[in-house]
């Protein structure tokens, strides 16, 4: 929201529960995440801070500053939380300091790791479901960078061949991920440890992709043919098994 705050819905009744006001007024709220036990919630905002929030109460249980932030800017923010629901990653895209992420402990707010690309503003983020890697994107290159004790550099992998990345996300065995571009249009999954296992060249004008926890398969989006703009009309929904690549089935928006 561009007022500040954010708002909580119930999803049944459409009823509006409460507003949660801490960010400065005014700002864009560009992401909001329920944490894993369900009476938490991260968002981020554009004065460089990230809020977590008592769910039932509206109260602020922690306040996450982010560094060399950039307040006067139109930077857009991106924002992801592991699934221990322990630590939470932000990211800034595109503008100063926007090759950068944080991962922060959701309870405490202490800074435990910070990494910047070397090449590319951040468009995409995830966190491995085992904890141990996180992912970043720029629109050419992917990062998988190690979170464990024994840390190192990240491995980068090239998406050149591939076009322009537009979602890129851990498969939930945490031991491949998978992007999708367009011009041309490709569905790749990639083994963490170097190469890309499987691609797939099926579908139009491809333009977001989201894990479906549980199920080990994907849900992307693509546009309709003929539709010049995005739109909800003409969209199709695929879900997708990762062994390769292969369509299970299609729905249309």
């Amino acid at each position: 929201d561009a007022g500040g705050f954010v708002a909580v819905w119930n999803a049944a009744s459409g009823r509006r529960l409460r507003t949660l006001r801490g960010h400065a007024v005014g700002v864009h709220v560009f992401a909001v995440r329920v944490l894993p036990d369900g009476e938490r919630v991260v968002s981020l905002a554009g004065d460089c801070s990230a809020i977590v929030w008592d769910l039932r109460s509206g109260s602020v249980l922690r306040r996450i500053v982010q560094r060399r932030c950039d307040r006067a800017g139109e930077a857009h923010r991106t924002l992801r939380v592991f699934a221990d629901g322990d630590q939470i990653v932000t990211g800034i895209t595109r503008h100063f300091d926007g090759k950068s992420v944080a991962v922060a402990n959701a309870t405490s707010g202490e800074a435990l790791h910070r990494f910047a690309q070397s090449q590319g503003g951040v468009r995409f983020l995830d966190a491995s479901r085992d904890g141990r890697r996180l992912l970043t994107a720029s629109e050419a290159y992917v990062y998988i960078w190690p979170l464990d004790a024994r840390g190192g550099a990240a491995r980068r992998f090239s998406h050149v061949y591939f076009g322009h990345v537009h979602g890129a996300v851990f498969a939930e065995d945490s031991s491949r991920f998978v992007t999708v571009s367009r011009s041309p249009d490709a569905l790749v999954a990639w083994d963490v440890r170097g190469g890309f296992s499987s691609l797939a060249r099926s579908w139009s004008r491809l333009h977001a992709i989201a894990p479906i926890p549980g199920s080990g398969r994907f849900a992307v989006i693509s546009q309709g043919p003929g539709l010049v703009a995005p739109t909800l009309l003409g969209h199709r929904v695929h879900v997708l098994a990762l062994a390769g690549a292969r369509e299970v089935w299609r729905v249309a928006a």
